[in-house]
């Protein structure tokens, strides 16, 4: 199918979005004197609380030594300690010998395969180590020992957009977590809780960074290449554990590190990184940040670095951080950059908490994921609509220009096509193919078909179907697809590696503004019937893939419509502890804190929907007899208000026949 005017809407999309950095909600001024100082830190820790959720009740911490093994001038520990609600951090303690306390390091790490273990991560680990520093090398929920499946697995899949159903998110969990893993390096005797730092690459130094400014109890902290600016990481690919719900609405990442003054903060970049980690960009944030440690009177206390080598922890980016910390932790009398001592990286059996586990022996993403379901969730659901315009971020109705393109051979006899593009005034750009039941470009119904995009939507029968009926058809691609595809958005290579589906990066970059993916969805919709009802007496709305589970839980915010059809949605978020084959945007941030999809959904009442081979956690389609059983909710809501019969749940088999039949009545 022919563009309408191809990548240039991705590109206007992510325009779009990025116009929103620092421009959202309550955006703090920027301290340009040092009274502002206190009062701008105070907003940036507000925000990231806001975004984290609050602190939670820490369990008691009582950690175990599962091993311990001598090495040359220190002694590795695997150890473990509860953090909160149930979950357990896995950790290796590296301990140099010594006659009194040592500043103490808290090592992240980014997404390796192996967490904590990976041998990079050790490199730098014992290189500490044998220079006189304990660390504490930890493995971030769902990574190394706490992955759903060993050795390692990803976090920031579907487990990670689960969390989000309940209100709770892998950024929070970090956060909190590397909180608790702090109070756990305090408490070791050989440690001066004086003298802490942080340091992580990648994913790793998103949580020094965010943790550096959350946590004063880090006098030193070094993010490596994790730094640039959220209006260029909007539109690109990055984990959910480095999306902080809103904070880009209101920050920029100068901001964050602005909140870490006065104590001593070293970034450095690799010149050759991904788009999010621009050196050029991460020079540009610290040019700014380093503004409030001159109005403190401590210029020196911060410094970029950036590095003719790729993404990573490589080995000058080591020899710079260790050349800091001994500047700011031991008192050296500069910050040079410091040789390593070589050092020999352990078998993964040797710093395992749990070496012949062939499965994690702590609470996994997954189980958390239930544990939180169940707690989050009202016992008797009752939506009400303002709560799901809420959820939705309330959804707006826009007035749409529309301007044709060119002509189209139609795929029915005597048919026709027109490619327009609508666009809002603020830059919102929809493009649609429009196929005519004839050459009068006439008819008085029409169906609006929403999808991945409009190539996949043609394959559907529903388009030949609705010609035939003499209706106009309106294939259109909403805001992050099809045509309007985020240029950074993941490929499909990507998202098998990842066992992943769906736009990924249009949904992270609403969330990271604070936006709603969904609730611009829902409010195209809106605003696209109201221009098609000029010419059109009746519009039906047919939705698939990650647009039909939005608009099915969204259903009763959409009005106006003849029908509301849905294809392949998912069913309920009650069915599984794990989601497979599912479109990313298939999951909807806060939803368990009001219901679970099918008392969502029933709102929709008394108008007009259809359901069609609803699926289950696994992505395959339920029986007629399990749909049946899950819509209890709908059904019963559209009983009690006489309209039944407005109310379709349709199985796969049955699918064809009963949507013709609809359509031509």
């Amino acid at each position: 199918m022919p563009h309408v005017l191809g990548s240039a809407i991705g590109t206007s999309f992510q325009t779009w979005l990025r116009r929103h950095v620092r421009n959202r909600g309550e955006v703090p001024k920027f301290p340009e004197t040092e009274s502002e100082i206190a009062a701008h830190k105070q907003a940036v820790r507000s925000i990231i609380e806001k975004a984290a959720g609050p602190t939670p009740e820490y369990d008691p911490l009582i950690p175990e030594i599962h091993q311990v093994h001598q090495r040359d001038g220190y002694r590795i520990e695997a150890v473990s300690f509860p953090t909160f609600g149930g979950l357990r951090m896995t950790a290796t303690a590296y301990v140099p010998e010594a006659d009194e306390p040592v500043p103490g390091i808290l090592a992240v790490h980014g997404h390796s395969a192996h967490g904590r273990r990976d041998a990079k991560n050790q490199q730098r680990c014992i290189a500490l180590a044998k220079s006189g520093y304990f660390v504490l090398a930890v493995d971030a929920i769902g990574n190394g020992e706490r992955s759903i499946e060993l050795p390692g697995y990803y976090h920031g899949g579907n487990e990670a957009a689960a969390m989000l159903l309940t209100g709770y998110s892998v950024f929070g969990i970090q956060l909190h977590e590397n909180y608790r893993a702090c109070d756990y390096l305090i408490s070791r005797p050989e440690v001066d809780a004086s003298r802490l730092g942080i340091s992580g690459a990648s994913g790793g130094g998103n949580q020094s960074f965010y943790s550096g400014a959350w946590d004063d109890r880090f006098s030193a902290v070094i993010p490596v290449c994790s730094t640039g600016a959220y209006r260029k990481m909007i539109g690109t690919h990055n984990c959910m554990c480095e999306t902080p719900f809103g904070v880009a609405g209101s920050l920029e990442q100068y901001d964050i590190m602005a909140a870490i003054a006065p104590r001593a903060l070293l970034v450095i970049s690799a010149r050759v990184d991904n788009f999010s980690f621009r050196f050029e960009d991460a020079e540009s944030t610290m040019k700014k940040a380093a503004r409030v440690w001159e109005l403190l009177g401590c210029p020196e206390k911060v410094a970029f670095e950036s590095l003719p080598v790729e993404h990573g922890y490589p080995p000058a980016a080591r020899e710079l951080a260790l050349g800091w910390f001994n500047r700011w932790l031991k008192g050296a009398p500069d910050s040079d950059p410091t040789a390593e001592p070589a050092v020999l990286i352990e078998d993964y059996a040797t710093i395992s908490c749990y070496p012949s586990a062939d499965s994690s022996q702590v609470l996994t993403l997954p189980e958390l994921f239930v544990k939180k379901r169940e707690e989050v969730m009202p016992k008797n659901p009752e939506p009400r609509m303002e709560q799901v315009r809420e959820l939705f971020g309330t959804p707006s109705v826009k007035e749409l220009d529309m301007e044709p393109i060119t002509r189209l051979p139609g795929p029915v006899a005597g048919s026709i096509g027109t490619s327009y593009l609508f666009h809002t005034d603020d830059g919102i750009i929809i493009p649609s193919i429009t196929y005519w039941p004839d050459y009068s470009h006439t008819a008085d119904s029409a169906l609006l078909m929403v999808g991945s995009s409009k190539d996949d939507l043609m394959k559907s029968p529903l388009v030949r179907q609705g010609l035939l009926a003499g209706k106009s058809v309106w294939l259109v691609d909403l805001p992050g697809l099809g045509e309007s595809r985020l240029p950074g958005e993941i490929s499909e290579h990507i998202e098998r590696i990842l066992n992943i589906r769906g736009h990924i990066s249009a949904f992270r970059a609403c969330h990271l503004l604070g936006l709603s993916l969904g609730g611009l969805w829902i409010g195209a919709a809106q605003s696209l019937l109201a221009r098609l009802s000029e010419t059109a007496k009746q519009v039906s709305l047919a939705a698939f893939a990650g647009p039909a589970t939005v608009f099915l839980a969204g259903a009763g915010l959409l009005e106006g419509f003849e029908r509301v059809m849905v294809f392949n949605p998912l069913a309920s978020y009650r069915l599984g502890e794990r989601f497979f084959n599912l479109h990313y945007e298939s999951f909807i941030p806060g939803i368990l804190k009001i219901g679970d999809i099918p008392e969502v959904a029933a709102l929709a009442a008394p108008n007009p929907l259809t359901v069609t081979a609803p699926l289950g956690h696994d992505g395959t389609p339920l029986s007629v007899s399990e749909a049946a059983d899950v819509f209890r909710p709908v059904i019963k809501r559209y009983e009690a208000l006489g309209r039944r019969q407005a109310f379709h749940l349709v199985g796969e088999a049955e699918a064809n026949s009963l949507l013709l039949t609809e359509l031509i009545s």
